[in-house]
């Protein structure tokens, strides 16, 4: 009976033994894994946040020119309706000033707000501007002035816009007198597409 105890303690401390030795082997391991993970990750320019920071490959994807864009691109709403519009960049490359004029037809849609887009939650909010005194026309300017603020790269929404339908017919909202300027007060390339309210 003694020798059988004796037998079972020695096996119990021998595979003890060896898991402490396993884990201690293994240890290291895993922690060089979980650092090269960690690393990886900050590297890595598609776990940055969009907008916030120019990624290490943005100059080969870069196109050269940045895109105006109202979304969603087309809308059948009934009279008296309200309806909410984004306009994005897309394709910014240190974006820090955006001039741009909206038309539309007063008579199938009247504006009833302008505000700042998501792109400026978690960044210094911008110079803001913006005149709707003409009938059909938004006027917006929106300027990073501080040289310390971070400019605007790839996609981002900027402004958020509501509209009231108030008459029949189709709306196309036009982008226009627009320009993309960046941190070097150069005029980038740009282009812009429209968004289409039909109203019934």
């Amino acid at each position: 009976m003694s020798r059988l105890l004796h037998a079972n303690l020695w096996r119990a401390t021998f595979f003890l033994a060896l898991a402490c030795v396993v884990a201690a082997q293994a240890a290291p391991i895993a922690s060089a894994q979980q650092a090269t993970r960690q690393e990886q990750r900050e590297q890595d320019p598609d776990e940055r946040a969009v907008g916030r920071e120019r990624p290490e490959r943005f100059k080969i994807r870069d196109s050269g020119t940045t895109t105006l864009l109202l979304t969603p691109l087309r809308l059948e709403v009934a009279v008296g309706s309200r309806v909410r519009l984004t306009l994005s960049v897309l394709g910014a490359n240190d974006l820090r000033r955006l001039p741009v004029t909206i038309r539309f037809d007063p008579e199938v849609v009247e504006l009833v707000s302008v505000s700042l887009g998501t792109a400026w939650e978690d960044r210094p909010a911008p110079v803001f501007l913006h005149d709707s005194s003409r009938p059909g026309e938004l006027v917006v300017g929106l300027a990073q002035l501080n040289r310390n603020d971070p400019g605007i790269f790839g996609v981002a929404e900027v402004l958020e816009l509501e509209f009231r339908a108030i008459g029949r017919g189709t709306a196309g909202l036009v982008l226009d007198r627009f320009a993309a300027i960046t941190g070097g007060a150069t005029r980038r390339e740009a282009t812009a597409l429209a968004t289409e309210i039909v109203v019934r």
